[in-house]
C-alpha cells in the first residue's frame, strides 16, 4: 500500500483554517508524519499547533513551505493576525 506523499523533501505544512477547528498536514522528505485537526479560539493557538508540530519533528521553514488553506466562514481578521506573527 503506498502513503500519501509530496514531491519535496523539504518540510511542508497545509493548514486549513475552518471557524473553530484547524486541520494540519505536515510533510517531511515526501512522507505524511502528522496530520491531525485542533480546536481553536484565537490566532495564537494556530501559531501554538503550528509551532508545535513543527518543533516536534524537527521541522523549520528557513527551508520548506507554507499552505494556507482557509475556509468562508473564517474571519479575515483571524488569518490577517495569523499571517502578520
Amino acid at each position: 500500500m503506498r502513503g500519501v506523499t509530496v514531491n519535496t523533501v523539504e518540510p511542508t505544512l497545509f493548514l486549513s483554517i475552518y471557524k473553530n477547528h484547524i486541520d494540519l498536514a505536515l510533510f517531511k522528505d515526501k512522507h505524511l508524519i502528522v496530520a491531525n485537526a485542533y480546536d481553536y479560539i484565537n490566532e495564537n493557538d494556530i501559531i501554538y499547533f503550528t509551532s508545535l508540530a513543527l518543533q516536534h519533528n524537527d521541522c523549520n521553514f528557513q527551508v520548506g513551505s507554507l499552505h494556507i488553506f482557509e475556509s468562508k466562514e473564517v474571519d479575515e481578521t483571524l488569518l490577517n493576525s495569523f499571517l502578520s506573527k
